[in-house]
């Protein structure tokens, strides 16, 4: 089913598009892509209905597709390994605030702020317009921590993935 809708997709964007900018890999890769965004989106409806917890999971999903989006996202070799990735990503800091204390969310906030203004974006393809970026990932990050403080442990998650792909980038 779910391939069935990947495909309809995928038919649906190669209509929209000119047909010399689709070819038949790209359409294999988008209808690929498409399969494993719908099995995310499921996966992750299934956890927070199971665990009660939408509104966290809508706020870290939303914080990780805007860090990856303006700063340039990871990509691996295989879809599955994506679809994991991402699904740690999202959840793992919904988890964990299940485990950490309510007086360390100020300073993990400052801290992440900080990683964020110093070393985003990192790679090059993303460096244009830096400063409109930096600006962008710290009212994003402010915006987040106001609405719920926990969600700070998202882009925490993330620091790792930052710091590696900056040192790729430079190298």
């Amino acid at each position: 089913m779910i391939e069935k809708i990947s495909i309809k997709l995928a038919v649906f964007l190669k209509k929209h598009v000119n047909e010399k900018d689709w070819n038949e890999e790209d359409f294999v890769k988008k209808a690929s892509f498409l399969q494993i965004k719908i099995y995310l989106f499921l996966i992750l409806i299934i956890m927070s209905i199971i665990f009660d917890i939408y509104f966290e999971t809508l706020i870290s999903l939303i914080l990780v597709i805007t860090i990856r989006t303006i700063g340039g996202g990871n990509h691996f070799k295989s879809a599955d390994i994506c679809l994991i990735v991402t699904l740690i990503t999202v959840l793992l800091p919904i988890l964990l605030n299940y485990f950490l204390d309510e007086q360390y969310y100020k300073s993990i906030f400052i801290t992440v702020l900080l990683f964020y203004i110093c070393f985003f974006p990192h790679t090059q393809a993303v460096r244009k317009y830096t400063v409109r970026k930096k600006i962008v990932i710290a009212l994003v990050l402010l915006t987040s921590y106001i609405l719920y403080k926990k969600a700070i442990l998202t882009p925490l998650i993330l620091i790792p993935d930052l710091l590696i792909r900056r040192v790729k980038a430079d190298d």
